[in-house]
């Protein structure tokens, strides 16, 4: 015979086996193989499906490139964006640019505004994130940004929330919006 099962399903049966025993080193051991086994299925190549070649994907991606592009144009447009000096900056991580928050004024925070494929394949928010973990063109101390935002302990990077099932128009007025709402908490003084 053969039999099949998953690394998860395997390593569960083993934890609730072990978990009378306590705190035992067997049990660590369990929980030392699970964490590797997720971070392992985090980063695994997934088969290719066809419905995933289909030419939505590139679509959507376009279209969020344009958001990203416009919103930025409305925020210099209102003199709450600047971008004097930065560049459009595709990452590793997808696309994006860098911009200042209310940059002409006495404080504003530097921040690199765009899709996340890591954050949104982590974390599940959002497409499009504001990292200010690059933060050396703002004269904002990033712990000021965490503290202002309220961001756990060594994260310096939003999500900017996506309206669905609504218009082109509603999701910028939507992005614009929250991008003005982060400037002004950290550039509240």
């Amino acid at each position: 015979y053969l039999m099949l099962t998953s690394w998860r399903s395997l390593l569960d049966q083993m934890s609730n086996q072990t978990s009378h025993a306590g705190e035992s080193s067997t049990q660590m051991d369990i929980r030392q193989l699970q964490g590797l086994t997720e971070r392992m299925d985090e980063e695994a190549f997934l088969p290719i499906r066809s419905s995933e070649l289909s030419p939505e994907f590139p679509r959507r991606m376009l279209g969020l490139r344009r958001l990203i592009d416009d919103a930025t144009m409305r925020g210099i447009d209102s003199g709450w964006i600047t971008v004097g000096g930065l560049q459009v900056r595709p990452q590793t991580t997808g696309y994006g640019r860098y911009i200042r928050l209310f940059g002409e004024g006495s404080s504003y925070a530097g921040a690199w505004f765009g899709i996340r494929f890591d954050l949104w394949a982590q974390k599940e928010e959002s497409s499009l994130w504001l990292d200010f973990g690059l933060n050396i063109f703002g004269n904002v101390k990033p712990v000021d940004i965490q503290h202002r935002l309220n961001l756990p302990e060594g994260e310096l990077y939003v999500a900017i929330a996506l309206p669905t099932g609504v218009e082109y128009d509603a999701v910028l007025d939507a992005v614009e919006e929250e991008l003005k709402r982060i400037g002004q908490k950290i550039n509240s003084d």
